[in-house]
């Protein structure tokens, strides 16, 4: 889901950023978006593993929880 700006911008601010933090996180994924920031490589056996996201987002779910 992508929000305007100034609509993230507050979302983070209302989560605990700083106004700086919250423009510096815009500011890297904007860059992230135009594709300013891009993977140095492609992805390929040397640099994946085969740990699914799913797999990952549950285990950090747990351990948030838990935490």
């Amino acid at each position: 889901m992508q929000l305007p700006d100034a609509e993230m911008a507050a979302v983070l601010t209302e989560a605990g950023f700083s106004a700086q933090v919250a423009g510096l996180h815009l500011e890297f994924t904007r860059a992230l978006s135009e594709g300013r920031i891009r993977a140095r490589e492609e992805r390929g056996p040397r640099n994946t593993t085969a740990t699914r996201f799913e797999a990952f987002a549950d285990e950090l779910a747990a351990a948030y929880q838990a935490g």
